[in-house]
């Protein structure tokens, strides 16, 4: 899974999260966005990720538990090398993992550029990212924007 920050010629940031699964996701038509063939991992099948109970999982314990942004890796004959990250993100929460709410099946709706996502918790995906604050909330950083932008919140009592 990645989220894509796409930049819009009038200058807008948007939010695209997206899943990749190596098989149909059963059920998931409505979410499916495209398939691809990747060189070394063969067919992927790849998703808007607010249907995804995979990303909602992680997103939800992203911002609950203070999780930031994954590490990247460049695999090379000599192993693998940590690549520099540019774009970071970082959760506010301070639970640890066993104290996650146990989530369902995601429903989603969407309103202009905001997502909502209903799993046991409500999780709201500003799709496009915003200054701002949250009780429990996702911030992220990236060249040319240096002050944290609001991207996505966890409504409850944690």
């Amino acid at each position: 899974m990645e989220t894509h920050l796409l930049a819009t010629a009038d200058g807008q940031v948007l939010q695209v999260p997206l899943t990749y699964r190596g098989a149909p996701r059963s059920s998931a038509e409505d979410s499916l966005i495209t398939t691809m063939t990747h060189t070394t991992l063969g067919d992927r099948w790849i998703y808007d990720a607010c249907h995804d109970p995979v990303y909602v999982s992680t997103l939800t314990t992203t911002i609950l538990t203070g999780g930031r942004e994954a590490d990247l890796y460049e695999a090379t004959d000599a192993g693998l090398i940590q690549e520099v990250v540019t774009t970071h993100v970082r959760g506010s929460g301070s639970l640890s993992t066993a104290q996650v709410p146990e989530l369902q099946a995601p429903v989603v709706t969407h309103d202009g550029a905001t997502t909502r996502i209903s799993a046991g918790v409500t999780l709201t995906l500003l799709r496009r990212p915003t200054t701002g604050t949250a009780g429990s909330m996702l911030t992220g950083t990236w060249p040319g924007q240096e002050t944290p932008l609001l991207l996505a919140t966890v409504n409850g009592e944690f």
